[in-house]
């Protein structure tokens, strides 16, 4: 299949995806930082149609919701909520949600609780952005102006629940707190392992995410 990093975007492939799950793939970078990020599980790809739409329908625990910050803290306008995904033996993911548009920002926080259990609905995006610096390293000598290519990665809410589920039909909070410890000591363990060196492939099996700093159950 061709890709539009190869070959454009107008030549790219499409595919179609089934029995697609997001879930989280974050690691320890060389740093020792943690990066956060999720990617999309399928047991079958295949060409598909160019009428075809990059979207998603998942089932998420609301965990937080908060006003997004670009690097310099300034808000964006939009909107950031934190998504507990259910997995296979009751493991949690946690994947961050983007909501475009004043109307259906509003409507998400009057309608959307924190606990809540809502169906999201919406569009698969990923973008390239052409990042620009000098090229200097100290204060005397000649700039040689660098550019490089960052890409982005978003998962972006356009409808979805009216409301949160009604309780039988809706994750229990006390079971989603108990599997977000077991994730957290994952994480823990993760950490440990990358100072030390370990192999990633154990780290990458369990693919924990990093500490949120919006909301806390301890």
């Amino acid at each position: 299949m061709q890709t539009a990093q190869n070959v454009g975007i107008d030549a790219a492939d499409t595919i179609r995806i089934s029995n697609g799950s997001l879930r989280e793939n974050n690691f320890v970078s060389r740093n020792g930082q943690l990066v956060n990020g999720w990617q999309i599980n399928a047991s079958f790809i295949n060409k598909g149609s160019t009428a075809d739409v990059a979207s998603f329908t998942e089932d998420i625990f609301v965990m937080d919701m908060h006003d997004e910050e670009d690097r310099n803290h300034e808000p964006t306008g939009r909107l950031v909520v934190k998504g507990g995904i259910v997995q296979y033996n009751g493991k949690l993911d946690v994947v961050e949600f983007i909501v475009e548009g004043s109307d259906k920002i509003d409507y998400i926080e009057r309608n959307w609780n924190v606990n809540d259990t809502v169906t999201a609905r919406g569009r698969v995006r990923v973008t390239s952005v052409e990042v620009k610096s000098s090229g200097k390293e100290g204060s005397w000598g000649e700039e040689i102006p660098e550019e490089t290519t960052r890409m982005i990665r978003e998962l972006v809410i356009t409808t979805g629940s009216d409301e949160g589920k009604e309780e039988e039909f809706a994750y229990d909070p006390t079971d989603i707190r108990k599997a977000f410890k077991a994730r957290q000591a994952e994480l823990e363990q993760l950490q440990i392992d990358a100072k030390k060196g370990a192999a990633p492939k154990a780290a990458q099996q369990t693919a924990p995410a990093a500490t949120p700093s919006k909301y806390d159950w301890e």
